[in-house]
Formats: structure tokens, C-alpha cells, sequence
């Protein structure tokens, strides 16, 4: 049995951990592309484990801001490897809301207890950054109102 064949036994045994994602492709914007950056919003549920939890840690917070930005969002910070969550919250996403109550400028001990006192289930709401190519637009037709846009006259 050659060293891939093992890995892959054990892999499907759980001897060893499943390999991470890889990493996304780095846009380069194409000629004639802008690059813009949007944020995408997703609502992941989360079954408890034993011995893990939900299986990710949080940092930020009211109590907590930013080094970097000032910002005070909760923000996930490590993902478990073989947790809950694994492969569904990513480190960076920042925590909107949990069961349905907003985390937007709470100290992080709120979304902790929060967290704590769900039960076996957590819908946890998270906001995490994508970059889109858009067609380049002239900064001149950025400041036409949208009225012109909308004449019939070509």
C-alpha cells in the first residue's frame, strides 16, 4: 500500500483530519473589470458537540476592539478542525446576529452567554466579504443621476 492509498484509509476512518479548503483563487480584475468588494450574508446552523461545543472561538467586541480598525463586531477568530463548524463559519466572518438577537456593538462576554444558553442549536448570522468584477465605468458616468439612465432616447 503505497503512502496515498494509506493517507486515504485513514483519512476515511478518522485517523487523520480532513484536508482544509483550498484557499480561494485570488481575482485579478480582467482588462476593462473593476473590482468591488460587497458582503454576503448566510445563516448557519450549528449543532452542539459534547466535547467541542459549537466548535469556534470569537474575538472583537464592545470590550475588544480592533488593533488594526477600531471596529468592534464579533468576529470569528479560530474554526475547530472536526468541530461543528468546520467548513461552514471561516475565520474573519463577522457575527450578526444569534437565534435571532443582533450582535451589532455588544461586549463579547453578551454573544459568549448568548452562545452558551442556546441549547443543542445555534442559527448564527454572519456577514463575510467577497470581492466582485464589475464592468469599468467611467467616473463620468458614475455621476450622472439616474434619471438620464432611465431616458427612452438612446
Amino acid at each position: 500500500m503505497n503512502l496515498a492509498q494509506r493517507r486515504k484509509l485513514m483519512k476515511h476512518f478518522g485517523s487523520l483530519p480532513p484536508e482544509p479548503p483550498p484557499p480561494p483563487l485570488m481575482a485579478v480584475p480582467k482588462p476593462g473589470m473593476e473590482e468591488l468588494m460587497i458582503w454576503e450574508q448566510h445563516t448557519i446552523t450549528l449543532n452542539k458537540d459534547a466535547k467541542m461545543g459549537f466548535g469556534f472561538a470569537i474575538s472583537g467586541g464592545r470590550d475588544k476592539p480592533s488593533p488594526e480598525s477600531g471596529d468592534t463586531a464579533i468576529v470569528v477568530s479560530d474554526v475547530l478542525p472536526n468541530g461543528p463548524a468546520m467548513g461552514r463559519l471561516f475565520t474573519k466572518d463577522n457575527i450578526v446576529m444569534v437565534n435571532g438577537v443582533s450582535m451589532e456593538n455588544v461586549f463579547s462576554n453578551f454573544t459568549i452567554q448568548n452562545l452558551r444558553s442556546c441549547g443543542q442549536t445555534a442559527n448564527v448570522t454572519v456577514r463575510r466579504p467577497r470581492k466582485i468584477q464589475l464592468p469599468a465605468s467611467t467616473r463620468d458616468a458614475r455621476r450622472l443621476p439616474l434619471s438620464n439612465l432611465l431616458d427612452a432616447t438612446p
